[in-house]
């Protein structure tokens, strides 16, 4: 075909090949004592990388007695630099940070905390 239409190309570069975009790579999130699932394993708070991004999804409520650190990312799930972010609760919202560790850490507990729509650029 590229000769047909006269592009250049090397037979014996397979460097690039069909669907060959970057796909997303995803885990669970290892939750505190004090933390889990929002009602069912459907809302577990799962984490994300694809290509460049990495982002956070899920709702989290606490099971018994409440501690702000909710839940710890794996390794490769985790930023380069601590992030400061925003939190949706069910009594409004809250500060959320995102150490290297992988650690979350919510400013204030309440009965649910939702971690959709958080997305960071991923320096690896």
């Amino acid at each position: 075909i590229c000769d047909a239409i006269n592009v250049p190309y090397n037979r014996f570069d397979y460097r690039r090949v069909a669907n060959s975009a970057p796909r997303p790579i995803n885990a669970d999130v290892t939750y505190n004592d004090t933390w889990g699932d929002f009602s069912s394993s459907a809302f577990a708070v799962k984490v994300q990388v694809e290509g460049n991004i990495v982002s956070l999804s899920g709702i989290a409520q606490p099971n018994g007695s409440v501690s702000t650190t909710v839940a710890t990312t794996p390794v490769g799930f985790r930023p380069v630099r601590a992030a400061f972010l925003t939190v949706t609760t069910s009594t409004g919202t809250t500060t959320l940070t995102w150490n290297t560790t992988g650690t979350l850490v919510i400013g204030a507990a309440a009965p649910w905390v939702s971690f959709e729509n958080i997305n960071l650029v991923l320096n690896r």
